[in-house]
This record gives structure tokens, sequence and C-alpha cells, in this order.
């Protein structure tokens, strides 16, 4: 397997120490210069600083046929030209791409996108466990989207902020699978405070997912 994975931040540091991990090919390519020069020190690479939406960025990479384009950025269009972008020019055979709108995963896969997925950590995890392709691109098909991953920035403002959590009486059915955490990834435990800017990673069934949301977001 070959792939090509586009924007990002600590999720795209995490990937990548997935696929190094796993032994798989990959191009990185990032418009970010303060990003790209940090993943690249983080893990010896080469990183491509170059504008992530633009046709003539790739043209330069040789990555025709390649199996699998993973698009990070935290714009949901700008994921979605990028993916199928790559696809119709260049033939690339697979494409994930991370959206922050929910309700953009059944709209991006009916236009073609193989696994719009609204978290990157889920992919890596799965990716750690499967090599093979196709595997990966079967364990994202989420049962008919009945769970979801769906990540929440926390301000100021909200009333979680501060506490740890094992002070907080979450609702069920939730569960934070990990913190971004500026270039921190964290896995929280009881004794895990929030602080404004984290992005929280929640699996919930979609049923649920207002719901949580609306706790997480509660003010002061």
């Amino acid at each position: 397997m070959r792939a090509i994975i586009v924007g990002g931040d600590t999720n795209a540091d995490y990937i990548i120490k997935t696929f190094i991990k796993n032994h798989i090919p990959f191009i990185v390519v990032n418009e970010d210069k303060k990003i790209a020069e940090y993943i690249s020190k983080r893990n010896h690479i080469e990183v491509y600083c170059n504008a992530t939406n633009k046709l003539y960025t790739y043209k330069e990479l040789a990555i025709e046929n390649y199996d699998l384009v993973v698009a990070l950025e935290n714009d949901d269009i700008k994921n979605y030209i990028i993916v199928m972008m790559l696809k119709k020019h260049f033939n690339v055979k697979k494409a994930i791409c991370t959206v922050q709108d929910p309700d953009n995963v059944s709209i991006f896969r009916e236009l073609g996108v193989d696994a719009p997925i609204s978290s990157s950590l889920l992919l890596a995890q799965r990716i750690l466990n499967d090599s093979d392709i196709e595997s990966v691109m079967k364990t994202l098909s989420f049962e008919n989207d009945k769970i979801i991953i769906t990540e929440v920035t926390l301000k100021h403002e909200y009333e979680i902020i501060g506490k740890q959590i094992k002070d907080i009486v979450f609702p069920k059915l939730a569960n934070i699978s990990c913190i971004y955490r500026s270039y921190q990834i964290i896995i929280p435990k009881g004794d895990t405070k929030f602080y404004p800017g984290d992005r929280l990673i929640i699996c919930s069934e979609s049923k649920n997912q207002k719901e949580i949301i609306d706790f997480i977001k509660k003010e002061k």
C-alpha cells in the first residue's frame, strides 16, 4: 500500500507514526510551514510544504495510482476537493477524509468519498491493526452510521473547564477517546482536567450525539 497524507497537525503526526511502524510507504503534504517543520523533525521525514488544494502541488510528486489519500484539513469542503481531485487526476484508489460537521459524513459518501469520518483517531487505530487497505476501508464502515465520532473544541465559558473527569457526571453511552491539546494527544483518565482549546474526540451512537454535545457546551 502507498499513501499520501494531506494537512492536519497532531492527528497527522499520529497517523504518520502508525504508517512508519507498519512500514507503509507514504508522502506528506502540509501547507502550514510551522506544522510541516514540526512533523518533519519529529518523524525524520520530508514534508512537502505547498498548497494542499492545488493540482500543481501533486503533479510534482508522482502519486499516480497510489492506494490511499488521507485528507486531514480542518475545512470539510477543502478536504472534499483534495480527495476527489487526487482520485480524478491521479487515479488514487481510495479516499479518506476527516469532517468537522457529522452531517457531511453521509453527504460526502454519496459524492464519492470512500470513508468520510468525523475523527482521524479511529482511522489511526484501525490502520495500526490492519495493514491491508481493504481491511481498513471495511472497518471504517460504521455499520450504517450508527456509531459516530464527534470532535468538540472547548471554550473558556464551558462549565467543565478546570474540572477533572472523575468529578463530572457525563451522559451515558458517551466515551471520550482522546484529547488533542496543542501538539499532544492525551488519553483521558480520572484526574485529567479540561482546558480551553482542548479538542475532545467523543465516540457515541448517533442518536445520543446532540445530548452529549449540549452537555459539553453547557456554560457556567
